[in-house]
């Protein structure tokens, strides 16, 4: 119910169902991660770091909720962290082209470009590698 709200563009009340989910089974890690993502959106960064690491607490094993909290990181200025939950992503799904693409974002605000450029040439040579999914309906350019 949250994600459909989010896709709405309801972000009060992807929040309120989320926290619904949440008090139901405070164990739902997923509604931890989606619930971030949405305050993340809202620019509740503080928030959404706490919400990041409760749900991370639950499950350290989702990819995309150490990528998110790196990207969140990254925006806070907090690089190195970022790097740290970054790298837990790629760990978890190495061929993730989207988090070599933020490592190489993050080591070029810390100054390692060489270790960026090779990041990024990962993220792209992962990326040549990947079959388009297809349009959502809904979607303008979908059926």
């Amino acid at each position: 119910m949250g994600q459909a709200y989010d896709r709405l563009e309801q972000p009060l009340e992807a929040i309120k169902a989320f926290d619904k989910a949440i008090a139901i089974d405070p164990n739902f890690a997923e509604a931890y991660g989606n619930r971030a993502n949405i305050m993340t959106d809202a620019g509740f960064s503080d928030e959404a770091l706490k919400i990041y690491d409760k749900g991370l607490a639950l499950n350290p094993n989702v990819a995309a909720d150490w990528l998110n909290r790196g990207t969140l990181l990254e925006g806070m200025q907090r690089h190195a962290e970022a790097l740290e939950s970054i790298d837990r992503a790629i760990a978890l799904m190495p061929d993730l082209a989207n988090a070599h693409r933020a490592r190489a974002v993050v080591l070029m605000s810390l100054g390692r470009a060489d270790d960026s450029r090779a990041s990024d040439q990962t993220a792209a040579a992962l990326e040549a590698k990947q079959t388009p999914l297809p349009p959502r309906v809904g979607d303008p350019a979908g059926p």
